[in-house]
Parts: C-alpha cells; structure tokens; sequence
C-alpha cells in the first residue's frame, strides 16, 4: 500500500480551510510538493474534465488560460 507524503498532507490541509484562510491557486502551484512531483512529471491534470465537474460543485467559474 503507498503512503501519502507529509509534503500532500499538508497542502491538502492548506485547501481544505475556511474561505478566509484558504490558499490560491497559484499558492497551490508554487507549493513545494507539488513543485517536486509536477517535475518528476506524475500528475497528469485533464483540465477540461476539471472544468466540466464544476458544473456538479461550488466551482462557478473555470479559466483555462
């Protein structure tokens, strides 16, 4: 069974907070576990299929840029 990094624990714990508290987006790109695993080139991110799941969240707006 794999383990999950302290590095993904604590960025999930850093997304999970009240609004008020919450991190961005861009804070969550410059994170340093994700920094580590974005280069060893593991997280494969569809962001269409991103952008159509909001439609079923919170999210009310989605960018791709």
């Amino acid at each position: 069974m794999k383990t999950i990094s302290k590095g993904a624990k604590e960025l999930i714990i850093k997304i999970l907070q009240p609004e008020y508290k919450r991190i961005t987006v861009t804070d969550i790109f410059n994170d340093p576990w994700m920094l580590k695993e974005t280069n060893k080139g593991s997280l494969k991110i569809n962001f269409n299929k991103l952008c159509n799941f909001s439609k079923y969240s919170k999210v009310t707006m989605c960018k791709l840029r």
